[in-house]
């Protein structure tokens, strides 16, 4: 998470995680951030919802490139996932 969560240049700096079924999720940031990963066919779909504290907070996060954030966000994640499958292949191989 701590990988590829936040665009770069900046940084999550706290993300603790369950992610068995019913787990819950903490990450620092001026938003709450509700993920969910689903299955959906031959893959899994992602989703984030968001609420930020303030009607500030969330100017501030769109002039930071909120929209174009969360696509350079998915790539970073599919970056961070894409070693783990060819190890789970090799592994299950």
């Amino acid at each position: 998470m701590l990988q590829w969560f936040t665009p770069a240049p900046w940084k999550t700096t706290n993300a603790e995680l369950d992610v068995r079924p019913g787990g819950s999720n903490l990450i620092v940031a001026f938003m709450t951030a509700v993920l969910t990963f689903a299955p959906e066919g031959d893959g899994t779909r992602y989703t984030a919802r968001l609420r930020h504290w303030s009607e500030s907070d969330r100017e501030a996060h769109e002039e930071m490139g909120f929209h174009h954030g969360w696509g350079a966000v998915t790539d970073q994640l599919i970056a961070a996932i894409l070693p783990l499958g060819s190890t789970a292949d090799a592994a299950t191989g």
